[in-house]
């Protein structure tokens, strides 16, 4: 069985072209899909959660920074 790749703040950032204390930022603003998991206060989201929140909320992209998804 595979495992799910899960993602963090650092690599939502990453995935998106902006930087963990925005990716924070819009965490707290209610901007991003509430989390998979918690783990020790840690928001924790499947890839696929944060993929399909993408593909609902293109605004997101920083397409200079962005890696691809």
């Amino acid at each position: 069985m595979d495992k799910p790749e899960i993602l963090g703040v650092a690599e939502i950032g990453r995935m998106v072209g902006h930087d963990r204390s925005t990716i924070i930022q819009w965490k707290h603003k209610g901007r991003l899909p509430e989390p998979d998991y918690v783990i020790s206060k840690t928001p924790i989201w499947l890839k696929d959660t944060i993929v399909t929140w993408l593909f609902k909320n293109t605004w997101v992209m920083n397409q200079e920074q962005a890696e691809i998804v």
